[in-house]
């Protein structure tokens, strides 16, 4: 399994953050996009 930590530009104020964040630490807007979720469901 893969240490790598992967960043996520969020979609509300277009930070790149951390994938690892649940919530944009900058404007707070939820991280968890479409593309996050399918990607999520295949790691299963």
């Amino acid at each position: 399994m893969s240490k790598a930590i992967r960043y996520v530009e969020c979609a509300h104020c277009g930070e790149t953050v951390g994938s690892y964040y649940v919530t944009c630490p900058y404007c707070g807007y939820r991280l968890v996009d479409a593309k996050q979720a399918v990607m999520m469901g295949l790691s299963w």
